[in-house]
């Protein structure tokens, strides 16, 4: 039975809307005790919402909402702005649609050029002992790190169905000096719900509403709710991927105030792309070309999504609805948790849990500028340079022809160049990309059953294909003796990564 968060607020589900007007002031918190004081002046130009009507507030900061609505008031927090806080770092910056007047105060701050941005894909801990792991893994690397973010973002399946878990979560990300944004994944709702909308109702008690918008720097973020539950399939209660009627029209009204050049990142947690190569649908297919309409013409724009426990950059074109002077690029993005928190004990303790596709866990940096996106991923338990996972066979036989090795390249897709180099050869030998298991992943696999090593609570789960894999062969007139094989692999934008590894060639 799910454990299911108490709250101290009743929300009703998104689909029970109201048709009370709600009019108020945005204003500049000058003293930031969050209250709209004497002499503090208004904001013009900040959008306000109910879920469904969008306007902009006047010149004096004031708005008056009168048309059908969900179940919060709220603004998009413009660039140079941002709102207080609660302790553990969640914005407030949405009220209760039942109030007839709602203030937003809002506290002046740096406009920037350049949004950074921590992403987190699936947290997902089953039980407090992973959120130990979360804070002494996932966040101590990110403290370590140095980096600063302007805001971080969780992609959904923050915890594993049990609800109890969110502020113990949000109490270990809070040790991080950044803003937190949270997306709802399909282990983020209420189970018992019969209506769609309805399930995310413990959710949207806590962080307020599943689908938002916000700015920073010269970016628009919106935040969206695209598991679809309940629905049946086959006579089973289950979800999808994909996003309900109201969704599109907020998302349309929305949009209608958003210059086309404007950057824009659609953040969710189901992919738009099918992850499995069966070809199985996991996002209704009328909903992502709906989607792409609507965002015809906006050709800087990115999606982010998590859910698969592995990495992936998709692009999507014209054979997924896509019209564009270039393909919709989703990151994918890889799980914290990675393989749900499982595997072998590292040497702090820690699961190791890579992931199928053999990417370890981490998070990733996304940069936004109003010429596109950088994005990079870090791996929790490796140094920030560790970007290529390498499986070299450890001894040849002299003269043998055909014997390969694999580069798995974490951040990677068909758009970098991998090239291979043994010793010191002048030529460097191109390495093709391959659709494969990753070898190195496999050997783990086996090896976490190994007589003499303790079992895990959670075994390694069952390889997949990797999508960022690629694969070289040995020349066959290397002399016998001790070598080494250097990878480079370069991203379209120039960044390069590097690893190695030795072995001998034998008579």
């Amino acid at each position: 039975m799910l454990k299911r968060l108490a709250l101290s607020l009743l929300v009703t589900g998104p689909l029970l809307s109201t048709l009370m007007a709600v009019s108020g002031v945005v204003y500049s918190d000058l003293n930031k005790n969050g209250k709209l004081d004497s002499g503090e002046p208004g904001i013009e130009g900040v959008l306000v919402t109910n879920g469904n009507q969008v306007l902009a507030s006047d010149e004096s900061g004031h708005y008056e909402l009168t048309e059908e609505g969900g179940d919060f008031v709220f603004v998009v927090i413009p660039n140079g702005w941002e709102t207080r806080l609660t302790d553990d770092r969640r914005p407030l910056y949405y009220h209760d649609s039942s109030l007839e007047t709602a203030n937003f105060p809002l506290w002046k701050t740096e406009k920037k050029s350049v949004a950074k941005a921590l992403v987190l894909a699936d947290t997902q801990t089953y039980t407090e002992t992973d959120v130990g792991y979360l804070r002494d893994s996932t966040v101590e690397a990110i403290l370590a790190s140095g980096e600063k973010f302007d805001f971080g973002v969780t992609l959904g399946d923050v915890v594993n169905d049990d609800l109890s878990l969110l502020p113990k979560v949000n109490r270990a990300l809070s040790r991080i000096d950044s803003t937190f944004y949270y997306v709802n994944g399909n282990h983020d709702l209420d189970f018992d719900a019969v209506v769609d909308g309805e399930a995310v109702a413990s959710f949207e008690a806590l962080y307020g509403p599943a689908n938002f918008a916000f700015e920073s720097g010269p970016a628009l973020f919106i935040g969206l709710d695209d598991v679809r539950f309940p629905v049946d399939v086959n006579g089973r209660k289950t979800y999808i991927g994909g996003l309900r009627e109201d969704q599109f029209v907020w998302l349309e009204n929305l949009l209608a105030f958003v210059p086309k050049e404007k950057p824009l990142v659609l953040m969710a947690h189901i992919p738009m792309f099918q992850p499995d190569i069966d070809g199985v649908d996991t996002f209704r297919v009328a909903d992502r070309e709906r989607l792409f309409d609507l965002l015809k013409g906006r050709t800087n724009s990115m999606f982010l999504s998590g859910h698969t426990h592995y990495q992936r950059h998709y692009f999507h074109e014209e054979e997924q609805g896509w019209v564009g002077e270039s393909p919709l690029h989703e990151y994918n993005v890889a799980a914290a948790c990675g393989s749900f928190w499982g595997g072998p004990l590292d040497e702090n303790g820690i699961p190791v849990s890579t992931m199928w596709d053999g990417t370890p866990p981490g998070f990733a940096i996304l940069k936004v500028t109003a010429d596109g996106f950088r994005s990079e991923y870090r791996p929790t338990s490796f140094p920030a340079d560790y970007q290529i996972g390498l499986t070299v066979p450890k001894r040849i036989k002299e003269g043998q022809g055909w014997v390969s090795f694999y580069a798995n390249v974490f951040d990677g897709h068909e758009g970098w160049t991998v090239t291979a180099r043994i010793d010191e050869r002048e030529q460097s030998r191109g390495m093709g990309h391959t659709l494969a298991w990753d070898p190195g992943y496999v050997a783990a696999y086996l090896a976490q059953d190994d007589e003499g090593q303790p079992l895990p609570e959670k075994r390694l789960p069952d390889p997949k294909i990797c999508f960022h894999l690629w694969k070289g062969y040995f020349p066959s007139d290397m002399n016998t003796g001790e070598h080494q094989v250097t990878v480079t692999a370069t991203h379209p934008d120039g960044r390069s990564f590097e690893a190695k590894a030795s072995f001998s060639v034998e008579p």
